[in-house]
């Protein structure tokens, strides 16, 4: 999961959870309700149930392609990967990748 994906599901279970203390939700029945049965050392750790369960809800259903990473890693500069097969799939992660403006 990229460093963006995971302080975004951070981030966001940090207002829920502020949103739930603030309409007087109990939120260790909201924490068990994701997964029951867990001991958590500090009360604080209960994010991680949340977090865990933004993660889940957002990536669910999501198919993940592999890729060979050898034919990449064959040259030095990543271009050439895509001059050698201007169809492929590193032609299309490497055009998506130089798109992204985030």
């Amino acid at each position: 999961m990229s460093s963006f994906a995971s302080k975004s599901i951070h981030d966001f279970a940090k207002s829920l959870i502020s949103f739930l203390k603030a309409t007087t939700w109990d939120l260790d029945k909201a924490a068990n309700s994701i997964e029951n049965g867990v001991v958590y050392s500090k009360r604080c750790d209960k994010k991680y149930a949340f977090e865990a369960y933004i993660a889940h809800r957002m990536f669910h259903e999501i198919t993940l392609t592999s890729c060979n990473v050898r034919d990449i890693m064959k040259f030095d500069d990543p271009v050439d990967t895509v001059m050698e097969n201007p169809h492929g799939e590193q032609a299309l992660t490497l055009t998506v990748s130089s798109n992204d403006t985030t």
